[in-house]
């Protein structure tokens, strides 16, 4: 009794070993790869960014759509510009955030004098008398 498989597609294949190797990737990294350390890959300065999440789905969606043949190369060129541009807007803010001069706080000392005719006294001490003046 022979039996015939049917052959499998290139495609098929090519399918089922990016599964397999995301599989093993996921069985590698299922304790350190929680939902929260995921979810900071979009996150900028703690915070979810709204720019990195819409970069991040444009970008697939023209990815799919090209290899699905519904966007020509001129529009996920485009496309992909105005990913780069929203990628880009938060690294100008921060570059221009760094360069922003900085306040400087100066701390003085307080200087309490007392002048009377006979002595002069700085903070509390007799002050020195000035050799060049007598």
């Amino acid at each position: 009794m022979t039996i015939a498989l049917p052959s499998l597609s290139f495609a098929l294949l090519t399918a089922l070993l990016w599964a397999g190797l995301a599989f093993l990737l996921w069985l590698w990294l299922r304790r350190e790869l929680t939902p929260k350390r995921f979810l900071s890959i979009w996150e900028s300065d703690g915070v979810l960014s709204t720019r990195l999440l819409l970069a991040t789905v444009l970008s697939g969606f023209g990815m799919a759509m090209y290899a699905a043949g519904r966007m020509d190369d001129g529009g996920l060129s485009q496309l992909l510009g105005w990913v780069t541009g929203m990628l880009a807007v938060g690294g100008v803010v921060k570059a221009a955030a760094s360069l922003k001069s900085e306040t400087t706080n100066v701390t003085t000392k307080t200087l309490n004098a007392e002048v009377s005719a006979d002595t002069v006294n700085l903070n509390g001490k007799p002050a020195t008398p000035n050799p060049e003046s007598e």
